[in-house]
């Protein structure tokens, strides 16, 4: 049962529960990997989470079972739970939902964003929202357009009314032919200063993905190779001269 007594009504569409993930926020977290997203990044991680239909059906009840095996890790290690996807937000009811749990059992709640979901679905779980790692893939509305489908002007207004609570960190996924040069990188990292973001994690591209698209009957056809870490320290040295705290890794 939820904190409020009763289960809420629809089932969550997810796609995999991660345990013991060292990646998308401090310390040892579980990661629940949502369906559905609004964007069609060419070189995406997690292609299978694009379809809303897709994944398997669980209730809040459930997940948070699963989720509340690990408390002592969390507790020991500063870590929490991670709601990612795909974009979470696409399923905002349910997430609320499962914030508020996380919420009730003093457990830390981190959700992944791409930013492009209506604002006030983003708003609704910023109470119960402890960290937002939220991406910003380029400084060029056009080129976020044609590339992944995207909105730039709706993403960093959602952006702008979120960064007043403190709680974001932005992401930024460096991929080589679309936004790892210097002028883009320079973009992003003023845009996130003017919107009051305050760090940055650099994410390096990686081809890991290649055998998902593969099993789903799909093309990986985003060119170049993984980027090695010490290949951003140039930008994250750009970064931090803009005012940004900034690591590389997430």
């Amino acid at each position: 049962m939820t904190s409020s007594g009763r289960l809420p009504d629809a089932p969550v569409r997810v796609s995999s529960v991660q345990r013991f993930s060292l990646h998308d926020g401090p310390g040892i977290r579980t990661t629940v990997f949502l369906q559905g997203c609004p964007l069609r990044c060419p070189w995406c991680a997690n292609p299978e989470t694009q379809d809303c239909r897709g994944g398997k059906e669980m209730h809040v009840a459930e997940i948070m079972a699963t989720v509340l095996r690990d408390a002592d890790y969390y507790r020991n290690s500063g870590g929490g739970v991670t709601f990612s996807g795909g974009e979470p937000l696409l399923q905002p009811r349910a997430l609320t939902a499962l914030l508020r749990e996380c919420k009730a059992a003093g457990l830390h709640a981190a959700v992944e964003t791409c930013g492009e979901v209506p604002k006030e679905d983003l708003l609704a779980a910023e109470p119960y929202t402890d960290l937002f790692l939220f991406d910003i893939k380029h400084c060029v509305p056009a080129e976020l357009r044609n590339v992944c489908k995207g909105n730039l002007e709706g993403i960093l207004e959602n952006l702008r009314a979120l960064s007043a609570s403190g709680k974001v960190i932005a992401r930024i996924p460096c991929i080589p032919g679309f936004n790892l040069d210097e002028q883009t990188m320079k973009g992003i990292f003023d845009l996130a200063v003017s919107m009051g973001v305050k760090e940055a994690h650099l994410l390096p591209y990686h081809t890991y993905a290649r055998d998902k698209y593969t099993q789903l009957g799909r093309n990986y056809d985003w060119p170049g190779e993984s980027v090695r870490k010490d290949a951003l320290e140039p930008f994250a040295a750009m970064g931090r001269e803009a005012g940004l705290t900034v690591r590389i890794g997430g």
